[in-house]
């Protein structure tokens, strides 16, 4: 064989031993591939074989998050095993993903980029996550609060308060929520759990008062809801109604009778009355009082006496005259009066006695006059 024959067999040669070479490098990159993970459950922990490349050096996984797709390397890592094998791992982030409105999700398509020795090759991977009870019910707000007139009407809803809750599992086994109460007083309870979305599990209840409320009582209720999921989960918050005061009570005194002494039918100025001052109060708003001293039927003895308006300070204002004979008691009545609101008026009984000088009393009692 001559040398140009040689050189060109040679040159052959290498050219097939070269071309075969890389095409058995790029078909060893990637053995086999399953890049499909179906039916996972979103809280799972196991690794899932999804190819091997007994070559391989490395690994990585890339892909993209638009308005429809969720990016699967935010939510899985891959890597190689001692014996080639590609595993799928699921990240912590994936627990709680949002699956509604169905129990089914899928995320990806991603690529899995394989690395061999001189070349690489990339692979299509993609995961269903099937929905576990990983979401808690999310009530609407941490707290809340409300007022509610002292006469709200019993056995009925208190439509100014909403009170929902949202699950953001897919699986209506996972997402039904129910609510509970707790409150101390017996005070209120819950209505049935209503839904009213399904995309997401969305549900409602509202307040029910189950006994009348009374401002002057109790101003202020602190109670504490619950929703909570089928497995357990759950989330709480603050309830807080102000009861808001109406005007439907009378002034009450302090006492139902007050006594006072006269020790001399002349002797003008204030008197003291027992057991103590005369004084009443608006079991309503707490507003100012007015006060009148009046006459019982047919008497006329509260001409002599005075009770200031706004202190209910008690007087003898007018000297009882000697030819006017006084009872063992004189009995007057005590009035207190609202300012504002409904004006609602209430009564007490002021007794005093007159003491006798010089056998002045002797006579038969009179009527004042």
């Amino acid at each position: 064989m001559t040398s140009l024959g040689t050189t060109r067999l040679l040159l052959a040669l290498l050219a097939l031993v070269g071309g075969g070479g890389s095409d058995t490098a790029s078909a060893a990159c990637v053995d086999d591939w399953d890049g499909r993970w179906n039916n996972l459950f979103e809280n799972t922990n196991d690794s899932h074989n999804i190819g091997s490349a007994s070559s391989a050096t490395s690994v990585s996984l890339s892909g993209e998050e638009t308005t429809d797709l969720l990016d699967i390397s935010e939510y899985f890592t891959v890597s190689l095993n001692s014996s080639g094998g590609i595993n799928l791992t699921p990240k912590p982030s994936l627990v709680g993903v949002k699956d509604y409105p169905t129990n089914m999700r899928e995320i990806g398509p991603g690529t899995v980029t394989v690395n061999c020795t001189g070349t690489s090759e990339e692979q299509t991977v993609t995961v269903k996550v099937r929905d576990a009870n990983t979401a808690s019910p999310q009530l609407s707000s941490s707290s809340y609060l409300v007022p509610v007139s002292e006469n709200y009407p019993t056995q009925l809803a208190i439509f100014a308060l909403n009170i929902s809750a949202t699950d953001y599992d897919g699986d209506p086994t996972n997402n039904a929520v129910t609510f509970s109460l707790e409150d101390g007083t017996g005070t209120f309870n819950l209505t049935p759990a209503e839904q009213t979305s399904t995309q997401p599990a969305t549900y409602l209840t509202r307040l029910v008062l189950n006994r009348a409320l009374d401002w002057s009582r109790q101003t202020e209720y602190q109670l504490t809801v619950t929703a909570q999921d089928r497995g357990g989960l759950k989330s709480t918050s603050d309830v807080i109604i102000n009861v808001t005061d109406v005007d439907n009570m009378p002034p009450e005194f302090g006492y139902t009778g007050y006594t006072a002494e006269a020790l001399d039918r002349k002797a003008l100025g204030p008197l003291v009355v027992k057991p103590a001052t005369i004084s009443a109060t608006d079991p309503d708003r707490g507003g100012p009082l007015k006060y009148t001293l009046l006459d019982l039927p047919s008497a006329n003895w509260a001409r002599y006496f005075a009770l200031d308006a706004d202190s209910a300070a008690l007087s003898l204002v007018k000297e009882i005259p000697d030819d006017v004979t006084t009872p063992s008691e004189i009995s007057l009545i005590v009035e207190s009066q609202e300012t504002d609101g409904e004006l609602f008026v209430s009564r007490a009984v002021l007794a005093l006695t007159v003491l006798c000088w010089l056998f002045v009393c002797w006579a038969e009692p009179g009527d004042g006059r």
